[in-house]
């Protein structure tokens, strides 16, 4: 997996939500599907809200985007329709904010989408334009009160070391320079990590996933993006003060979560499916021997692996907890993990009892 950004799949949390308004209580509902309709259940698998919409999604921030005909809208914990379907692409919400998408058209069964001129902006959660931008392309989500180059109020935030290349975790966000090296700003954009690193990942637990050129490369003296496809890297983990703490000695690396991150070895980074998967605790100490095809962080005690195909979960022991059986699995939240099986949709509990049978 080459990238320049860890992201995750999972829904994370901002540190604070806009100023003068409340951090809404977490909505504990799942999206489920039956007959083609989406609706919610409860951890217990109870049916809270009836299959209705063309698609759902899961709330953040005490609102879930829901699906209704072509367009999409939010709907609160009771099902109630807060924001009316009118976006042709609507996203999470986080920090108070939701990037949206209006003036789509319908073209048949589907929607025509028209890259104009103030397409996209974002919206608090009573459906209120906030921030109106002139960007023709989707927008980041916030984290920490900052999506790429804007504030909550939707002021631009200027960056004189390089420009913003990942969100903000744990105060600090990746930036590139113009050579194309990788360093870290902090709130105030300051400096505080020097563009040393050929890629950077997310920080988690005071450490980030960076990576450097492997031994024996050499960068050319102009960064095309044909050299940027072809190097190879190694991955390690440094600290915030930008120190080296685990050599860069992986083909690849997640940032950590539970004491322990994934990395892997064996392979070359740019071969895909290639290289076993383990994972090391912050002295760099292998806990979990690379055996696995990938895997993902921890979450919740658990962390998804992929193995001949299908998916499971270990634990931090690296004990499997779930056979890998699934097609696709999702990281566990709010004690439930989505999992995929032939097509079909279903939740399991952290011991992989079916909680909500595969459904579509």
């Amino acid at each position: 997996m080459k990238r320049g950004i860890v992201l995750f799949a999972a829904a994370l949390c901002c540190v604070s939500v806009f100023a003068g308004e409340a951090a809404a209580p977490p909505v504990m509902l799942f999206p489920i599907v039956k007959d083609g309709k989406w609706g919610y259940m409860d951890q217990g698998g109870k049916v809270v809200i009836e299959p209705q919409y063309a698609c759902a999604w899961d709330f953040t921030e005490g609102l879930a985007r829901v699906q209704v005909g072509l367009y999409r809208g939010y709907i609160d914990g009771t099902g109630k329709m807060v924001i009316e379907p009118q976006f042709g692409w609507a996203g999470r919400f986080s920090c108070g904010r939701a990037a949206v998408h209006v003036g789509a058209t319908p073209w048949g069964n589907n929607l025509m989408f028209y890259q104009k001129h103030n397409a996209w902006k974002y919206i608090d959660r009573t459906g209120k334009q906030v921030i109106r931008t002139s960007l023709y392309t989707r927008l980041p989500d916030f984290h920490e009160n900052v999506a790429g180059s804007l504030d909550t109020s939707g002021k631009q935030i200027r960056c004189e070391a390089g420009q913003i290349a990942g969100r903000f975790s744990e105060g600090l966000a990746a930036i590139r320079d113009k050579a194309g090296l990788y360093g870290y700003v902090d709130h105030s954009m300051k400096t505080v990590i020097k563009p040393v690193f050929e890629e950077a990942g997310i920080f988690r637990e005071g450490l980030a996933p960076v990576a450097v050129l492997a031994e024996g490369q050499k960068p050319p003296e102009k960064r095309d993006w044909k050299w940027m496809r072809s190097r190879k890297l190694t991955w390690g983990f440094a600290d915030k003060t930008g120190k080296t703490v685990i050599e860069p000695v992986f083909e690849d690396a997640w940032p950590f979560s539970d004491g322990l991150a994934s990395v892997r070895v064996g392979g070359p980074s740019t071969g895909p499916g290639q290289g076993k998967w383990g994972y090391l605790d912050k002295t760099g100490k292998t806990v979990i021997e690379p055996q696995y095809d990938y895997a993902w962080p921890f979450s919740e005690g658990l962390a998804r692996i992929l193995k001949d195909g299908k998916q499971g979960y270990v634990d931090t022991k690296g004990t499997v907890v779930i056979e890998p059986k699934f097609d696709i699995a999702w990281e566990f939240s709010k004690g439930l993990a989505r999992v995929e099986i032939d097509g079909k949709e279903g939740y399991i509990n952290h011991k992989g009892e079916y909680v909500w049978e595969p459904t579509r």
